[in-house]
């Protein structure tokens, strides 16, 4: 995203359009626009809590527990 934001700032500067054959490139990741991104990413699941309920409620979408054991290199569900 760094990149992009970059490039809209140079792009945002001038006053006449630019014609797309002198369009500046859009420059590289650098480690720091990674460590921008992930101080600036924020997990968004529970925004969506409700939902995951509703669809366990509705459909039983649930990790089922099962015991288990290994014989002779086999997994055995009971």
């Amino acid at each position: 995203m760094q990149p992009l934001r970059r490039l809209i700032v140079l792009l945002e500067g001038r006053q006449e359009v630019v014609p797309e054959d002198e369009l500046p490139q859009l420059g590289p990741i650098r480690p720091e626009d990674v460590e921008i991104a992930l101080k600036n990413t924020r997990p968004s699941a529970h925004l969506h809590a409700h939902r995951y309920k509703k669809l366990n409620a509705d459909y039983g979408s649930e990790i089922l527990q099962c015991r288990y054991s290994i014989r002779n290199d086999l997994l055995m569900v009971k």
